[in-house]
Parts: C-alpha cells; sequence; structure tokens
C-alpha cells in the first residue's frame, strides 16, 4: 500500500469474488486483482513486472 500507493479491494478467482481479501490472502496465478489507486500507481506496477497490462 505504501509503496505503490494503492488498495487491493478484492481478487477474482476461478469466477468468483474475493471482496477485501486480508493480509493473509495470497494471490494465486490466474488470480485477477482489483486495484484502487491512481492510473500512475498502475502504470507502476505493470513497469514493474507485478501486474499486467490486459
Amino acid at each position: 500500500r505504501e509503496r505503490y500507493r494503492g488498495t487491493v479491494i478484492g481478487i477474482e478467482r476461478d469466477n468468483l469474488p474475493i471482496p477485501n481479501p486480508d493480509v493473509e490472502t495470497m494471490i494465486q496465478k490466474g488470480d485477477i486483482i482489483w486495484v484502487l489507486g491512481s492510473q500512475r500507481m498502475a502504470d507502476s506496477l505493470i513497469k514493474g513486472g507485478i501486474l499486467k497490462d490486459k
């Protein structure tokens, strides 16, 4: 949150939503991450290889 100034507000896994995941929720390959933040933050995550641009 502090590094990229964004918040994960949900995860979609196997076509099922996981709203407001807690800090112990592990992100798995194939998960779709719902992030609340600025375009600049999203660009930083993509550039850093953390997220893929669809």
